[in-house]
């Protein structure tokens, strides 16, 4: 059976985004099959209002063992980018020697988040984030999101009105999952 690299993207990533989809085409020529995780809302339509969380584990779980079960017998080996890697080695702690993957390789890990965050915070690189991830993740959603206002109290207007990456979260993520704060 042929071999399998399961790759997972980074915040905003997707399989269509370019560095991807050079990724694809490397690990195809090198006989690879590939699979490509898109996080909840990413280049695919959401059918609920609980967005990607990159400090959830419980669909790269789900979809690392969809993939395992599908190709039984095929070597499995990983590469998780930006955030992507940082879920990937949260992952591949928590499964240690149970885990499906042979190898892994993780490129370009945020491996502390708070400090990244903190490291970032009032720059030009922290507005871009907000307003990719904004763009990218909740306004092709709209209309699941807007649900929200009723059941977890989220004003979608003040989210977009979001100064800094846990003004975002504070507003938006902590209230859906439930969380006690952004750290």
């Amino acid at each position: 059976e042929n071999k399998v690299l399961f790759v997972l993207h980074g915040l905003t990533g997707g399989s269509e985004a370019g560095y991807i989809k050079m990724l694809v085409e490397t690990a195809n020529r090198a006989g690879y099959r590939v699979v490509v995780m898109n996080h909840r809302g990413i280049n695919q339509e959401l059918k609920t209002p609980k967005p990607y969380h990159g400090g959830d584990l419980s669909d790269l779980e789900y979809a690392v063992d969809y993939v395992r079960a599908k190709y039984p017998n095929a070597p499995m080996m990983a590469v998780g980018l930006s955030l992507g890697g940082n879920q990937m080695f949260r992952y591949l702690g928590k499964m240690q020697e149970k885990t499906d993957f042979l190898a892994a390789a993780l490129l370009a890990v945020p491996f502390d988040i708070d400090a990244c965050v903190d490291a970032i915070e009032n720059t030009v690189y922290e507005k871009f984030f907000i307003k990719r991830y904004l763009q990218m993740n909740v306004l092709p959603h709209m209309h699941v999101y807007n649900q929200l206002k009723h059941t977890h109290g989220i004003d979608m207007e003040d989210v977009f009105k979001a100064k800094s990456l846990r003004d975002f979260h504070s507003k938006f993520t902590v209230k859906i999952y439930n969380h006690k704060d952004v750290r």
